[in-house]
C-alpha cells in the first residue's frame, strides 16, 4: 500500500472553462492552474469541488496544469434569483478525494444560472446550410459577472455557433 504526500502550498487554481453552467448541472469543466493533481495523474481519488458537491476528475495533464472534471451535478442557486443574475459556488480540487484545496490565488468561482424561462427563437427555423441569424428571447437573460459576450455561443443539436 502506498500513501502519497503532496504539498498544498503549490496548488494554484487560475481559471475554469467554461466559467458558468445551468443550475441543473451537466457541464464538463476544465480547471487550469499549477499542481492541480499534486499526487500525479495516477491519483484515482482526485475530485473537483463545486461548493459542497464533488465530481470525479476524468483526465489530467501529466504536469498538473489542467484537469477535466466530470459533468457538474445539480447545483444550488442562492438567494432570490428573480433578477436572473447567476449565483456562484467556490471551485476546489480534492487531490485525495476528501480534503478540498482552494489554491494559493484568489478563490475561483463557478457561476450557476437558472434555466431559461419560456425561451423563444426568432425565426423558429432555417436552411440546413446555415447562415440564419437567430434571436434568442426569454426571461433571465441578464448579463452578469460570468458573461463574456465574445465567448457566447448558441448550440443547435450538437453544433455550436457564435452569438
Amino acid at each position: 500500500i502506498i500513501f502519497a504526500f503532496y504539498n498544498t502550498s503549490r496548488l494554484i487554481l487560475r481559471a475554469a472553462t467554461p466559467r458558468s453552467g445551468p443550475v441543473g448541472g451537466g457541464t464538463s469543466v476544465t480547471l487550469h492552474g499549477d499542481n492541480l493533481v499534486p499526487a500525479g495523474v495516477n491519483a484515482p481519488d482526485a475530485r473537483c469541488g463545486f461548493g459542497d458537491a464533488t465530481v470525479p476528475v476524468l483526465e489530467a495533464a501529466p504536469n498538473g496544469s489542467w484537469l477535466v472534471c466530470a459533468p457538474t451535478p445539480q447545483l444550488p442557486v442562492f438567494g432570490d434569483n428573480t433578477s436572473g443574475l447567476p449565483s456562484s459556488v467556490p471551485v476546489s480540487v480534492l487531490p485525495n478525494g476528501v480534503q478540498a484545496e482552494f489554491g494559493n490565488a484568489p478563490h475561483l468561482n463557478f457561476f450557476v444560472y437558472a434555466e431559461l424561462a419560456q425561451p423563444a427563437l426568432l425565426p423558429s427555423g432555417g436552411p440546413v446550410v446555415g447562415g440564419t441569424y437567430v434571436q434568442v428571447q426569454g426571461a433571465q437573460l441578464a448579463p452578469g459577472p460570468h458573461t463574456d459576450v465574445s465567448l457566447a455561443r448558441c448550440r443547435f443539436g450538437r453544433s455550436g455557433a457564435g452569438a
